[in-house]
């Protein structure tokens, strides 16, 4: 019980930094002039 818990928070973990990587990432990229539905689709692909 107590290792399926600790994965459950690793897996939050991963989540949370993966959003927070993305949403970095999606700054970055608006502020290089890129639109959005490029990256949208680009996004729909990888996950």
């Amino acid at each position: 019980m107590f290792g399926h818990d600790k994965l459950l928070c690793n897996t939050f973990r991963l989540r949370q930094l993966r959003s927070i990587i993305v949403g970095n990432m999606l700054t970055h990229l608006c502020a290089s002039g890129i639109p959005i539905a490029a990256i949208a689709r680009w996004m729909a692909r990888i996950v």
